[in-house]
């Protein structure tokens, strides 16, 4: 395979226009035994008559105890260029130099005058076995690595910086390489090239990159180290440890002058003025997840005859690794040339794709770019306007002020309305989180477009929410952002949960989450568990005070909300890390954020409940209005809450017997309470008629809700009634009268059969075991000959016809059953 070449330059030999050297190398045979003469052959091109060239073969073996490669045979060559600009040649490996094994075979070519290096080709080769796939530095499958290179600009001012860029790829994950560049100058007084500038980067894939089989860096030459001139950056992959030769590149600039048509070492004869422009085509620029989109790169305008090259890139938005790369080159028969490419991701995002257009490896003629979003409805993005800091897995921002991301919302029905709310939460030094900006749901209404995008920067001014902008203060630290996408009937549709960037110290994120709490961090958790609104509320965040020391020397202490009766929860809960030590005796307030107090609390011999051993300490305190003094508080060691809860589930059914008939209703109602919430459920039953509600006299109560829960099951004859429906509802009310959620549970209302209703036929219904079909009345306390109308001489046969039939427990099965979730269970992690 032919590597990319070095680009010629003027500066090298004051050379007129023309392309760059090459050189290629194959075996002889493709099955050599160890006791065959191995032939090596090469043959170089575009040669420059009035240079020297020096070509050198190196062979390479592996040694797979040590793991190490190093060069087992090596010649070279000098020479001349042809009249035909032209030079070829064979080396051969003397019989069992070589033992049985694979080998890499390295050929480059050099100016044996200033040792620039110009072209390099290898393969591998087996001896006694296939080495077709066994990878450039043999150590696995796999192609040869290869380099690619290139700079921003052509020509630069004596007072830019010059960013010389590279991408390496097909690298080995286990092996250690160096990028090493060489910027020549010439020197027209000797008519001489020498190396102005010089650098070189050692990297290994997994340690010092990103685990791919790429790697992509950069040198910075800065202003004012070169002079007014051309020069030719010469780039050179290398294994690090024993530095076998991958792969070679290069391309020229200037500074101050254009150099981008002077040619390499050959002269004339050659197209100087080439031209070309590129185009990507994607077809769409929204797909799902799961679809292939085919990617088309046009090069157009180009020069007929012309030899020309593209390097394409794929890289998400967020991090610009390339994902997928490639080159291809060719020499133009016609002015267009087209290429296709597929790509399916494995996940949603935004995905952008490069494409550069070169004429001879110079720097660019043309580049064009396009990004495409992949995703399932809904589907929400974020994206930082800032890059990531290396070795840190986070956003970061050096200033504040240079906060900036937005959310988009995908994958959207035209016509829904949505509301998208956000929330961003700041890290304190114990590791816990507190909300700092919490702003009201944003509501929009989803187009064709499919997307809407919301816009953050910093500030506190000059942004409109109307048209997708918001402003907030942010400071330096570590900052969480959750996002969350809600449909027209507040459905959860879509949510981007815990994404994390850093402002000014890009280590503030890793002293751990609001979960490491105990030995970890030297803290304990304090849990306040508070179920009553009062009117000091609204000034929140809460925060604990301690008077004595040790503890009132970081107080106030402030507290994060972690459960919320908003949020359906039965109680809202304050989190709050304080650090220890603490006295045999602690006490603490809570206060508001005007200094009112909410509540005195009282940790007794903290240390013989063993807070200082425990994993996770915690100490949980209740909001107590009727205590005077310091209301107690329990230890535990305890590494998750869940938030208190109250569910409550209703029934309503109707009680058919034997025809089908209706004789009565059950209400059932179950309260399950998971905390410490008290209160009561006041429920009744109303019937609708025509849309208006009309309450059942005397049916409905209060049960009494501790942390027990409650049940009732209650059966009612609702006779002379005639309704479209009936239902049952219910409230739950806590000590300060204040509603904490409601439900209703509504059925068809069936009237009730008068004809059918006796004493006998309810009492056989509730009290089937007792029925005898020997006794008179099967048994009945209510029976009366009188009652009798269905005696006759085959009773013993039918003594059945009052019992309730088989379908009353598919009538019972098949009552709707209604599940009010009060509240949702968080699990703090």
């Amino acid at each position: 395979m032919q590597e990319d070449s070095a680009l010629g330059v003027s500066g090298r030999n004051n050379s007129s226009s023309g392309p760059m050297e090459w050189v290629s190398a194959w075996p002889g045979s493709s099955n050599y035994s160890t006791n065959d003469i191995v032939n090596i052959s090469w043959s170089a091109g575009d040669l420059a008559t009035n240079i020297t060239y020096n070509v050198t073969v190196d062979i390479y073996a592996h040694n797979v105890t040590t793991n190490t490669t190093y060069v087992i045979w090596d010649d070279f060559t000098v020479f001349n260029s042809s009249s035909f600009n032209s030079s070829s040649g064979v080396w051969s490996v003397p019989s069992a130099t070589l033992p049985t094994g694979c080998y890499f075979v390295s050929v480059s070519v050099f100016d044996n005058n200033d040792g620039m290096h110009l072209a390099n080709d290898g393969f591998e080769l087996g001896i006694g076995m296939d080495c077709s796939n066994t990878g450039g530095n043999g150590s696995g499958n796999g192609p040869m690595e290869s380099l690619f290179a290139w700079t921003d600009y052509s020509n630069y001012s004596s007072s830019d910086d010059i960013d010389l860029k590279w991408n390496a790829t097909s690298l080995h994950l286990s092996a250690n390489y160096n990028v090493a560049v060489d910027v020549y100058g010439h020197d027209p007084t000797t008519n001489t090239n020498s190396i102005v500038w010089s650098d070189d980067s050692v990297f290994n894939p997994t340690t010092h990159g990103n685990g791919e089989d790429w790697f992509h860096d950069g040198f910075t030459i800065t202003a004012g180290t070169l002079s007014t001139g051309c020069y030719y950056a010469s780039f050179n992959l290398t294994d690090d440890d024993d530095g076998m030769f991958f792969a070679n590149t290069g391309f020229e600039f200037g500074v101050n002058m254009d150099c981008s048509t002077t040619g390499g070492n050959n002269t004339g004869g050659n197209i100087t003025n080439a031209t070309g422009l590129i185009d990507i085509d994607t077809g769409w620029y929204q797909y799902y997840l799961g679809d292939t989109v085919t990617i088309q790169i046009e090069s157009y305008n180009l020069t007929s005859f012309a030899d020309y090259e593209v390097y394409w890139y794929i890289t998400p938005f967020e991090n610009q690794y390339p994902m997928m790369n490639g080159t291809y080159d060719w020499q133009a028969t016609s002015n267009m040339n087209l290429t296709t490419h597929t790509f399916s991701p494995t996940s949603n995002g935004t995905y952008c794709i490069y494409a550069f257009l070169y004429h001879n490896h110079h720097p660019w003629l043309d580049m064009d770019d396009t990004c495409v979003v992949f995703g399932n409805p809904e589907w929400i993005e974020v994206m930082f306007y800032t890059d990531g800091t290396p070795g840190h897995p986070y956003h970061h921002f050096d200033d504040a002020d240079d906060v900036s991301f937005n959310m988009t919302m995908y994958g959207l029905d035209s016509g829904e309305n949505y509301n998208m709310s956000y929330s961003l939460s700041h890290m304190n030094f114990t590791g816990g989180w507190i909300d700092v900006y919490l702003p009201s749901d944003i509501g929009f209404t989803g187009t064709t477009w499919g997307s809407h995008s919301v816009y953050v920067l910093n500030g506190t001014s000059g942004f409109d929410p109307s048209i997708g902008t918001w402003g907030h203060e942010f400071y330096d630290g570590c900052w969480n952002l959750d996002v969350e996408l809600f449909d027209d009937a507040h459905q959860l549709v879509a949510a981007h949960w815990g994404e994390m960037f850093t402002v000014g110290d890009n280590n503030s994120c890793d002293t751990g989450g609001n979960n490491n709490a105990g030995n970890n961090n030297g803290t304990a958790r304090f849990l306040y568990i508070k179920p009553l609104a009062q009117n000091a509320d609204q000034n929140t965040p809460f925060s604990l005070t301690f008077p004595a020391l040790p503890m009132a020397g970081g107080s106030p202490y402030l507290s994060n909300m972690i459960c919320s009766k908003a949020a359906g929860h039965s109680a809202d809960v304050w989190e709050t890390y304080v650090p220890m030590p603490y006295n045999n005796i602690t006490s603490w307030k809570v206060e508001n954020t005007y200094g009112l107090v909410m509540g005195m609390f009282v940790m007794y011999d903290a240390q013989a409940a063993g807070i200082y051993t425990m994993q996770n300490p915690t100490v949980i305190f209740e909001q107590d209005l009727s205590f005077n003094g310091h209301a107690p508080s329990v230890i535990v060691d305890q590494a998750y809450f869940d938030c208190p809860v109250v569910t409550v589930s209703s029934s309503l059914s109707p009680v058919s017997i034997t025809g089908g008939g209706v004789i009565s209703y059950v209400a059932g109602l179950s309260v399950d309470n998971s905390g410490d919430w008290t209160g009561e459920l006041h429920w009744d039953v109303t019937t609708v008629t025509a849309g208006s509600s009309t309450a059942l006299t005397d049916i409905g109560g209060h049960l009494m809700i501790e942390h027990t829960g409650a049940l009732l099951d209650h059966d009612f004859s609702p006779t002379g009634v005639t309704a479209d429906e009936i239902c049952l509802n219910w409230e739950l009310i806590d000590e300060n009268d204040d509603e904490l959620s409601s439900g209703s549970n509504c059925i068809n209302f069936i009237p009730i059969d008068e004809d059918s209703e006796d004493d006998c036929e309810a009492w056989e219904y509730w009290n089937p075991d007792l029925v005898d079909p020997s006794l008179p009345g099967n048994g009945c306390p209510h029976y009366t000959a009188d009652n009798d109308s269905t005696t006759d001489d085959d009773d013993d046969d039918d003594s059945s016809g009052a019992l309730p039939a088989v379908g009353v427990f598919g009538t019972l099965a098949a009552s709707m059953l209604a599940v009010f979730i009060v509240a949702i269970k968080r699990d703090e992690e």
